[in-house]
């Protein structure tokens, strides 16, 4: 039984660029309906900026969870066959995350609390979140990569990139 859930007895496939573009095209078009369902809705009923914000987060998350579907989909038959629940869970965390820092200026400016990028404190702030913006689904992939293959911190990069 453990066997079969670590997949050693499953066939491994060469990775295919194709499979791997189709789904996860399919999971990130998917994925994007949720936040802007939140978002259309939301606006529609006039919520403030401070309950908007952690809707369409929160459906960021659902858009991690359907990316990181395709994602996990894909590599399943290849020598990088992920654990699909953990990869995919994995992804949805860290496109909360990243969802959540990247809707904090807008909505900052929403409550008439603009970021002061003079401010150096607050620049180096939002430089920073924007650099964890764009690694924190990357590095959160390593996590679950780095135990099923060699050398997975390259994924980091090719991913950020």
């Amino acid at each position: 039984m453990a066997r079969e859930s670590t997949g050693a007895s499953r066939a491994l496939y060469p990775f295919s660029l194709l499979r791997w573009v189709i789904l996860v095209t399919a999971g990130t078009f998917l994925g994007l309906l949720p936040p802007i369902a939140a978002y259309v809705a939301a606006t529609r009923i006039d919520l403030p900026a401070w309950a908007v914000y952690p809707t369409v987060a929160m459906a960021g998350g659902l858009q991690g969870l359907l990316m990181g579907l395709g994602q996990a989909l894909a590599l399943y038959w290849t020598r990088a066959a992920v654990p699909r629940a953990g990869w995919t869970l994995i992804t949805m965390a860290g496109a909360l995350v990243a969802w959540s820092l990247g809707l904090l200026p807008a909505t900052m400016r929403a409550l008439d609390e603009p970021l002061d990028l003079d401010s150096r404190p607050v620049l180096w702030a939002t430089v920073g979140g924007a650099v964890l913006l764009v690694l924190v689904v990357p590095l959160a992939h390593w996590l679950v990569l780095r135990r099923v293959m060699p050398g997975a911190g390259m994924w980091v990069v090719v991913e950020s990139v």
